[in-house]
């Protein structure tokens, strides 16, 4: 069952339309992020949910309500913003409690009891938002939107403002809250960490429109697009040949496991493809045989250590493949060192093969 649907949505400013043809859904008690660069239209896509920004066509449903015409303060969603947006001259109980003017007063102190037990700031009641901490104030506003009991809530860049030290702790608590809540969020961030941590499903956006929408593992090992394989993290692209049912590589004949690209196109044979190898999916190892491996073994190839840069957990390396027919230059991460000018060995193990027709994102 679905709490939010969105269908064909476009909006933007000044004429100009900044989400086009845009749809996606949000399940029961998920959280999604919207994750992408800055400018791609994530705080947008939540202003329009949201009712600040007018849509010029599509839907948006909550609970089975169209909310195209519904006001904003008619929509039951809870806004988080980054600046917190506490009132300065009231103290926590009175920003708790500043919604919920129509209840009696004896039902505010109840309510105000759940929600600062709720996110741990009893005995703060009486303090101004000045004598708090960031986290403290964040608890804050987390609590003032939960006490109306919004049907969704919404969160524009919660945490940025956080001191990395205690960030993705609190990033736990208010995810841990929402679950034992039970509501759905909606989380934007340009922080591919946070939204690991925090989100259920990821949304990733560029230029206005939703380019993938999964779980993050899911678009972590099987991504649609060079854009999406870059966002998330480090990639590497082997040179290959398909030559069916296999590809030929550095590393040797590589069973072929896919009919398709990345984006869904249909695999042809004897052309040029480029598989997706993480950095910490490349084991590397030291050649103890102080002998260079020949290009047909498989499994296995050769390289040289060209760079290396210690990172604290572990090295990123960048390493040159020796194989002439197929060269490539790869980075790959390990917790062992190796100086540069080392000949090593290489091997792969990749969950998931994903094969792109060309190296680099158009």
């Amino acid at each position: 069952m679905s709490t939010l649907s969105i269908s064909q949505l476009t909006c933007g400013y000044g004429g100009q339309a900044i989400l086009q043809d845009l749809s996606f859904t949000l399940e029961q008690n998920d959280i999604v992020c919207l994750l992408g660069a800055s400018g791609c239209g994530k705080t947008t896509l939540l202003k329009a949910i949201a009712g600040i920004l007018p849509i010029t066509a599509g839907t948006i449903k909550l609970a089975n309500q169209e909310l195209s015409t519904t006001p904003l303060e008619q929509r039951q969603i809870g806004l988080i913003f980054q600046d917190y947006a506490l009132f300065p001259h009231l103290t926590v109980a009175e920003n708790i409690t500043f919604g919920l003017q129509k209840q009696s007063h004896q039902q505010q102190q109840a309510i105000l009891a759940k929600m600062t037990a709720l996110v741990r700031l009893q005995g703060l009641e009486q303090r101004y938002p000045h004598q708090l901490s960031g986290g403290q104030q964040q608890r804050v506003a987390i609590a003032r939107a939960l006490a109306c009991e919004p049907k969704l809530l919404l969160l524009d860049e919660p945490f940025s403002n956080i001191d990395s030290q205690v960030r993705y702790q609190l990033i736990e608590e208010i995810r841990a809250i929402l679950k034992q809540q039970n509501v759905p969020a909606i989380f934007v961030t340009h922080s591919k960490e946070e939204a690991f941590v925090f989100a259920d499903k990821l949304a990733l956006m560029d230029k206005g429109k939703i380019v993938q929408f999964g779980d993050a593992l899911t678009l972590y090992q099987q991504p649609n697009s060079h854009f999406v394989a870059e966002f998330l993290g480090k990639v590497n692209y082997l040179p290959c040949k398909i030559q069916q049912p296999q590809l030929e590589s550095a590393f040797g004949l590589i069973p072929l496991t896919t009919a398709s690209y990345a984006d869904g196109t249909l695999i042809q044979d004897n052309c040029n493809a480029y598989l997706l190898l993480r950095p910490e999916e490349i084991v590397m190892q030291g050649d103890t045989t102080k002998s260079a491996i020949t290009d047909q073994q498989i499994g296995s190839a050769a390289a040289t250590v060209k760079q290396v840069i210690f990172l604290g957990g572990y090295y990123r390396y960048q390493v040159e493949l020796k194989n002439t027919l197929y060269p490539a230059i790869l980075v790959i991460q390990s917790q062992q060192y190796f100086a540069v000018g080392s000949d090593v060995v290489l091997s792969f193990n990749s969950p998931k093969q994903v094969l792109f027709s060309t190296k680099y994102k158009e």
